[in-house]
């Protein structure tokens, strides 16, 4: 809806009000002026607007003079800020529609007011315009508004404007007597029912929720398919249906995908031959989220995920990241997939200590230091690092799965207190000592392939190991003659 000048809504004009460039007191600013002096409002647009209004180009404004103008038009003329629009304290229309005003504050006293277009300015706070009771029109289309409470006092308010907001709920405006008519299309409205009270009050209302689509058809198909194979038109109230998804790695953009404001797991899969990178940004906002894997997408900037603060689940494994710092705040995670990235720092991950699985391998990581308050840890994979020290994994005793192949280990010694320890995977390594892993009473399976192991003799109190396998170790003559068929005989199958 448009209202004033030469764009008065036909439904303004039935209800009275004339259009305003035939007002007396009301003058169109023109586009451009020969000759205007700038030395009373802070915005020169603002200050060309009044200056034509009262037909003074140069000179000083008196407050007289401010005070008696009763209409101002200055539409898409490029307006930023209203300060020293409070003098005009005798304004009864306002017309601000196209402008960048981002501060309501000057109008909060213009208290005569009868008609107000701010629409198309982006505003997202209305609280300034609360004590405008005597207002008749307001119209808001096309800003960034979600909260009405600053219009429940507007009882004179006969026609409202309101189309492509963020507005959710109506309470703040079903009360109010005067209206006639009430625009709402392209909110987000969760409560339609709210517009039947509306109605019920004698206002026309007008709410057409429009056709969303998304920039990749890959995309649309997807949540099609999670609709139930879904035909008709995508709507706010059905997308937010979607609670799981799961997009394939031809899928090269996910704009759109910020109105799934219902999802809780998301896979965004990939190729390392045939994958596309993604901006992540459209996901930004979605708070719902418990789940989130995105797989060899080429993936380096983390940070549009640092709000999603309630996420349990995290693979991003295949990408380029480097930088963890975006998930320092994510305290409810509980998995964590890193591996095959170029991560080289894990000191943004010392708070997340209710960690149950930690994987990392095929990264550039030297100390595992920030890990050894992860209490909760079951599961810890750095295969492919450069780790030597294994001194941070000492407190770490629920650990019950442990691969760290492929480092430079050399002593097992800090792992003698990982009672519950089903799995050590340590493949080629620098370790010759096998004696702590007798102390790892739980073990099952045992991969010490390529190490410098000539003794098994610590695996004979191990009762619940099965397998382990011991290629490419220098075992001695008597391992080999006696050890390994003792082991076989006591169920323990060595492979050398």
């Amino acid at each position: 809806m448009r209202f004033g000048g030469l764009h008065l809504a036909g439904l303004v004009l039935t209800l009275g009000v004339a259009a305003c460039s035939h007002d007396v007191g009301v003058v169109d600013a023109p586009a451009e002026a020969d000759v205007v002096e700038h030395s009373a409002f802070a915005d020169g647009a603002l200050e060309r607007a009044v200056r034509t209004a009262i037909n003074r180009p140069v000179g000083e404004l008196s407050a007289e003079e401010l005070s008696a103008l009763t209409g101002l038009h200055a539409v898409a003329v490029g307006v930023g800020s209203l300060s020293g629009l409070e003098r005009l304290t005798g304004l009864r229309e306002l017309f601000l529609a196209r402008n960048e005003i981002d501060d309501l504050t000057p109008l909060a006293g213009l208290t005569d007011l009868r008609v107000l277009d701010l629409s198309g300015n982006g505003l997202a706070d209305a609280e300034p315009l609360t004590e405008l009771s005597r207002l008749t029109h307001l119209n808001l289309d096309a800003n960034r508004i979600t909260d009405l409470s600053p219009l429940s006092g507007m009882r004179r308010l006969r026609v409202l404007a309101l189309d492509d907001n963020q507005v959710r709920r109506l309470d703040p405006i079903l009360s109010l007597p005067s209206l006639e008519s009430v625009e709402l299309s392209g909110n987000p409205l969760r409560d339609t029912e709210q517009l039947l009270r509306l109605t019920a009050g004698g206002a026309r209302v007008t709410f057409h929720v429009p056709a969303i689509a998304f920039e990749d058809p890959q995309v649309e198909d997807a949540i099609r398919r999670a609709l139930g194979n879904h035909v008709g038109d995508l709507t706010p109230d059905l997308l937010r249906q979607v609670t799981v998804l799961r997009l394939s790695s031809s899928v090269r953009s996910l704009q759109g995908m910020e109105r799934l404001e219902e999802l809780e797991q998301l896979t965004v899969t990939g190729t390392p031959r045939n994958s596309f990178a993604v901006d992540l940004t459209p996901i930004s906002g979605l708070l719902s989220l418990r789940s989130l894997a995105i797989i060899s997408r080429g993936i380096v900037d983390l940070s549009p995920l640092r709000n999603l603060r309630l996420l349990q689940l995290l693979n991003l494994s295949n990408n380029r990241i480097t930088d963890l710092d975006p998930l320092s705040g994510m305290l409810f995670l509980r998995e964590l997939n890193l591996t095959g990235n170029a991560v080289a720092n894990l000191a943004p991950l010392r708070g997340l200590t209710n960690m149950e699985a930690l994987l990392v391998s095929k990264n550039q990581i030297d100390n595992l230091f920030t890990l050894n308050r992860m209490f909760r840890l079951r599961v810890l994979r750095f295969s492919a690092n450069g780790v030597s020290n294994l001194l941070p994994l000492l407190p770490l005793t629920s650990l019950e799965e442990l691969d760290f192949s492929d480092n430079e280990v050399e002593s097992l010694q800090p792992l003698i207190g990982l009672s519950q320890l089903t799995r050590l995977f340590a493949e080629q390594n620098q370790i010759s000592d096998l004696t702590p892993v007798a102390r790892l009473t739980s073990l099952i399976r045992l991969r010490l392939t390529g190490n410098l192991v000539t003794d098994l003799a610590p695996l004979f109190g191990l009762s619940r190991l099965r397998s382990a396998l011991m290629r490419d170790n220098p075992l001695s003559d008597e391992a080999i003659a006696e050890q390994v068929p003792a082991l076989d005989e006591l169920g323990i199958s060595v492979t050398f």
